[in-house]
């Protein structure tokens, strides 16, 4: 099974907490016993924990629907662009402000492999509105994540100020998922 860092469900834990302890009840309802045992767990942020393949039941999936009700693309998104906003240590949100958004495209590529055991990440296609970011040798990665990560992508946009952000995913070669954004 793939791997993701714990420092996202730690992360996912502090919003779904925040919200109340009858929203992680919710939550808890959901989830099959090793998801539940993930969220229980004292996950530290470079520990490994297990990436679902399959949406129901995982931790992000259904902590999505819980916090954001209703269509489950939009809740993905939803949750990624919260997550990116709340992810990217304080000192880095001072430094984005800095560099050209070309330059924290590229730095999130890199980071890919911090954060996931497997996929290589790349941007390409980069021009002062647009770039596209690009994850290949990984045809497994779950549509879920897909299209959370799209929204992942819309919060580092805000983060960086990028006026009317837009994603595209690219779906059309499993072996190549792309993610094309475009900014005004």
């Amino acid at each position: 099974m793939n791997k993701v860092k714990g420092s996202g469900t730690l992360i996912l834990k502090k919003i779904v907490r925040d919200r109340g302890p009858a929203m992680e009840a919710k939550l808890l309802e959901l989830l099959d016993q090793e998801n539940i045992d993930v969220w229980k767990a004292d996950t530290l942020a470079v520990s490994w924990n297990p990436l679902p393949l399959e949406a129901k039941g995982s931790v992000l999936y259904e902590a999505a629907l819980v916090l954001f009700p209703g269509d489950s693309n939009r809740a993905l998104r939803e949750l990624g662009r919260i997550m990116a906003k709340e992810g990217l240590p304080w000192f880095y949100q001072i430094f984005i402000r800095i560099p050209t958004p070309q330059f924290v495209w590229k730095r999130v590529a890199v980071l890919w492999r911090s954060f996931y055991d497997s996929g290589d990440a790349s941007v390409e296609n980069t021009g002062p509105k647009q770039m596209t970011f690009v994850l290949s040798n990984y045809p497994e990665y779950p549509p879920y994540m897909r299209e959370y990560l799209s929204g992942y992508f819309l919060g580092v946009g805000e983060l960086l100020h990028l006026p009317n952000m837009k994603v595209q995913k690219d779906e059309s070669n499993p072996l190549t998922w792309r993610w094309h954004l475009r900014w005004d």
